[in-house]
């Protein structure tokens, strides 16, 4: 059994080696990393949850805060005050 962590460890440990990540990420690709759509990711984007590069890209250190918040806060991915923030200037209306 032991044998058997080890060498999926390594197949990990290769496959992370060969295939880096990208640093930075389009909006759709955000929105399938985090599971949220793309209109959700804009309007977090215009709400200042998630943080753009000039070429409204996504650095992937965004998608790392955010998935830890995720886990961090289970079904809780916004703050109070990003959530009053978000109805009150009607992020959620089209």
């Amino acid at each position: 059994m032991e044998e058997r962590l080890a060498i999926a460890l390594e197949a990990i440990r290769l496959y992370g080696s060969s295939h880096p990540r990208p640093r930075f990420v389009s909006h759709d690709c955000a929105a399938e990393m985090l599971g949220r759509s793309t209109a959700t990711i804009t309007r977090y984007i215009r709400a200042g949850v998630i943080k753009v590069n000039r070429a409204n890209r996504i650095p992937m250190e965004e998608i790392d805060r955010m998935l830890e918040q995720k886990s961090n806060k289970k079904n809780s991915w916004v703050k109070i005050s990003e959530l009053f923030f978000l109805l009150k200037n009607d992020y959620f209306s089209y």
